[in-house]
C-alpha cells in the first residue's frame, strides 16, 4: 500500500501482498505469494505488454485454511526522525502496522499494541504471512513492526548508518513509531507490548530500560545485553567490533573501547 506520512489520518489500503520469486521464463514469473492474512500459495505472475499490467494466477493454493477471524487491515507508516533536516529524505524510515478494520471504528476501545522488534539488526520486516504475527493481530492487538534505520531494502546510506549508534538511534525509531500509533489514537497507550529475538531482544531490553513507562510487558528470545562479554564468548565477536563502530582487530580491545560496549549495552540502564 501507498505509505502513510507521519501526521495524515489512517485509512485501510488495498491488501498487502509479499512475492517470493522462485523462477523467471520470459514475461512469466514463479512466486510464493502472501499476505499479512493470506498463508502462502504457489503462483504465476504474468506481466502483459509493455505497459507493466500483471496478472496473477493461483498454481497451488495453500490447503490449510485460516480459522475464522475479522479482516485485517494493512498500512504502512512512512516516518522521519525529527533530529534530521526534512530534506534529508534518505533517513525516512517504516513501520507496518496489522490491526482488525472493526478496531479502526472512530469510536469503542481502542487495541493493545504488541511492537515487535526485528533481529539482525540487518534484517527486515516484509508483508509476508507469518503465523505467530497474524494470531496476535487476530487476537486483537494492535501489531506494529518496526524497519528502524540500519534495516535492509532502503539503500546503502541507511542500512550503514546504524553501525557505531546501535542502541540509540535504532531504539529512537522504535519510540517514534510507537508515538506515531497512540498520537493517531489507533491503540490504547496503556497497554503496549515489546517483544523481539537476538538484536530485537537487545532492543526489547533497551526500550523497557530506557522508556519504561511506555511498556507494560515485554518478552525476549536470546537477546543480547551485554555487548561488552561478548568478544570473548562468542562466535560473531565481528559483530560486536561493527554495530560498536570500532574499527578494531579481533583480539584484546583497548578500555576505552570496553567502555563504549558497555554503554551500548541494555544493562547499562539497570
Amino acid at each position: 500500500p501507498r505509505p502513510v506520512p507521519s501526521g495524515q489520518p489512517l485509512e485501510p489500503t488495498p491488501p498487502l501482498m509479499c512475492y517470493a520469486v522462485l523462477d523467471v521464463s520470459a514475461n512469466d514469473v514463479l512466486v510464493v505469494a502472501s499476505g499479512p492474512a493470506a498463508p502462502p500459495r504457489v503462483a504465476l505472475l504474468t506481466i502483459e505488454g509493455s505497459g507493466g499490467a500483471t496478472q496473477l494466477t493461483t498454481v497451488v493454493d495453500n490447503p490449510a485454511p485460516l480459522p475464522d477471524a475479522p479482516p485485517l487491515t494493512a498500512s504502512l507508516l512512512s516516518l522521519h526522525p525529527p533530529d534530521i533536516a526534512p530534506s534529508d529524505s534518505t533517513s525516512d524510515f517504516e513501520a507496518l502496522l496489522f490491526v482488525q478494520e472493526a478496531l479502526l471504528a472512530p469510536s469503542g476501545p481502542r487495541p493493545p499494541l504488541h511492537v515487535h522488534v526485528h533481529g539482525g539488526p540487518h534484517g527486515s520486516f516484509l508483508g509476508e504471512f507469518r503465523a505467530m504475527l497474524y494470531a496476535w493481530a487476530a487476537a486483537g492487538y494492535a501489531l506494529l513492526l518496526v524497519n528502524y534505520r540500519g534495516s535492509t531494502g532502503f539503500g546503502k546510506a541507511p542500512l550503514e548508518s546504524l553501525a557505531g549508534r546501535v542502541g540509540s538511534q535504532d531504539v529512537a525509531d522504535c519510540l517514534q513509531a510507537v508515538e506515531e500509533v497512540l498520537k493517531r489514537g489507533l491503540a490504547d497507550a496503556s497497554r503496549v507490548v515489546v517483544t523481539g529475538g537476538s538484536h530485537g531482544g537487545f532492543l526489547t531490553c533497551h526500550l523497557i530500560g530506557q522508556a519504561p513507562h511506555v511498556f507494560k510487558v515485554a518478552a525476549c528470545l536470546n537477546p543480547v545485553c551485554n555487548i561488552l562479554s561478548m568478544p570473548f564468548t562468542s562466535d560473531i565477536p565481528d559483530w560486536c567490533y561493527c554495530e560498536c563502530g570500532v574499527d578494531e582487530e579481533l583480539g584484546p580491545a583497548a578500555a576505552d573501547v570496553l567502555k563504549r560496549m558497555h554503554a551500548m549495552s541494555p544493562v547499562h540502564h539497570i
